[in-house]
């Protein structure tokens, strides 16, 4: 849910769990599982995941063109991050 803020209610998931949701994700056989995949991990193949130095959960980005625009980048940086 991306309401929720609260950092006790995160589960961190290591890069190899990523993958393996990814992988559900590229190998289900229809379009209606990719989609209950999707719902349930929030995860989609990514072809950098070929990549297997690339490590998905530490190279995380914001998207700063977005995140100025949307004023998103402001409020984490102002209220979530606490700066």
């Amino acid at each position: 849910d991306l309401d929720i803020l609260d950092e006790s209610q995160f589960f961190p998931r290591t890069a190899g769990e990523h993958r393996e949701m990814a992988e559900a994700w590229l190998h289900a056989d229809s379009e209606e599982e990719q989609n209950a995949l999707f719902q349930r991990n929030g995860v989609r193949w990514s072809e950098l995941l070929r990549l297997r130095y690339w490590d998905p959960v530490q190279n995380t980005i914001i998207d700063s063109m977005h995140g100025f625009y949307l004023r998103i980048f402001q409020r984490h940086c102002r209220d979530i991050w606490g700066m």
